[in-house]
């Protein structure tokens, strides 16, 4: 009877986890997530919206002002006017290019707000495989540590074995019962954070990979930095933000240049057309060693606003780059650690733990921390699956493109 409940034993220590043989995450499951919340979010929505909204209200820079249609009446003389502002021809060329500048960096910021949402998906999407081992761990220490109090009742029933054990043993169970009530809270909390960037209703269930183990090329910091001014959203914005306020620069210098205004106007007396009138006129920028002058060199420090600001923007991303590298090595070498050495040796250590406690060789708590141990390392090995993935995530962010291979 004894050997009977020791075989199921090993089997419980042996279905712990299957580490050195665990095959790559399925990751379709990812990408269906991934494209409803593209679909569906609601703040990808409003950026979609506010681009709409942009390259609807910018096109009026493309046009020249509304003409003016007058009339004007003396005694028995009417006149009709029509007269047309017409800009510098230099000067509606560069606001159509400032009107097309903007609409891009409204692209790049919708653009920017994809990464952000999918990023975000995959860091929830980790979290809720980490919760989801826990509560899967926590079953299986249950299922041990009540085949442990088995067998420590049965001891007592005997006389081998004192009733601290017994005690001790059922208090272990009972903190891991609170445990996996705790954990089965915090899978609902993390499902409805999900479940919010997918535009959801908070209680849907969601499923969860098996492991979460990625290929990704080799990590070079200034390699990935460069494929990041190429790809990286924010880049792209402020390169176009930079492009607008060059152009905003040559706009306001083209102030010393004249706006015309034509005008024509029809006589009419005694209800017959007779005279025709046409003007031309033109400004004449008198004022500008105040006027003009303020204006160029108020966009002028707008402009180094941008430059300087494109620095620190680089810098940032730089140093994003470089610390989620050092996130993901080493988190990379901590799956690897746990997989291959500490885990193995631990499920080595239980089943040799229960073997010396069945000849007496070891007491009860010594059976019982060995069981603590390998738990808490399947946690560790899981929540460093979890911050892989998530590091990978904030790398890709960073660089505005995916580095996984396929």
């Amino acid at each position: 009877m004894r050997k009977s409940i020791f075989i199921a034993i090993f089997i419980l220590i042996s279905g712990f986890s299957n580490i050195a043989g665990a095959a790559e995450a399925e990751d379709s499951f990812l990408e269906v997530l991934i494209s409803e919340a593209l679909a569906n979010n609601l703040e990808i929505q409003s950026a979609r919206a506010e681009l709409k909204a942009i390259k609807t209200r910018i096109s009026e820079f493309r046009y020249m002002n509304d003409p003016i249609i007058g009339a004007e009446f003396v005694d028995d003389m009417r006149m009709y006017s029509i007269s047309q502002q017409i800009p510098f021809p230099s000067k509606l060329l560069t606001m159509s290019q400032i009107a097309r500048k903007e609409t891009e960096q409204y692209e790049y910021k919708l653009e920017e707000k994809i990464q952000d949402i999918t990023s975000q998906v995959k860091k929830r999407y980790a979290e809720i495989f980490f919760v989801n081992k826990k509560i899967e761990t926590t079953k299986k220490s249950i299922a041990l540590l009540k085949q442990m109090f088995y067998i420590a009742s049965q001891g007592y029933a005997l006389g081998n074995v004192t009733q601290s054990d017994i005690l001790r043993a059922q208090v272990e169970l009972t903190v891991a019962e609170e445990n996996l009530k705790n954990f089965t809270d915090d899978r609902k909390i993390t499902n409805a954070r999900l479940n919010i960037l997918l535009n959801r209703d908070l209680d849907t269930p969601l499923s969860s990979p098996d492991s979460l183990f990625s290929k990704i090329t080799p990590l070079d910091t200034d390699s990935l930095f460069q494929v990041a001014t190429m790809h990286h959203p924010t880049l792209k914005k402020v390169n176009k933000q930079l492009e607008k306020s060059s152009s905003l620069v040559s706009l306001a210098k083209q102030r010393y240049l004249p706006d015309f205004t034509a005008k024509l106007t029809q006589i009419e007396r005694n209800y017959n057309f007779t005279d025709r009138r046409y003007m031309i006129g033109l400004t004449v920028p008198l004022w500008f060693w105040n006027k003009q002058r303020n204006i160029i060199g108020e966009m002028k420090a707008d402009l180094e606003k941008v430059e300087n600001n494109k620095e620190s923007i680089e810098d940032q991303i730089f140093l994003a780059i470089k610390d989620n590298i050092l996130n993901v090595e080493k988190n990379g070498r901590l799956v690897n650690l746990f997989g291959i050495s500490i885990i193995p040796q631990a499920k080595a250590n239980l089943k040799s733990a229960f073997t010396a406690y069945e000849t007496n060789k070891i007491d009860f708590l010594s059976l019982l921390e060995s069981e603590k141990i390998l738990v808490q390392y399947e946690l560790d090995y899981y929540r460093a699956q979890a911050d892989l993935f998530i590091a990978i995530a904030s790398l890709e962010q960073a660089v505005g493109t995916s580095i996984v291979n396929e």
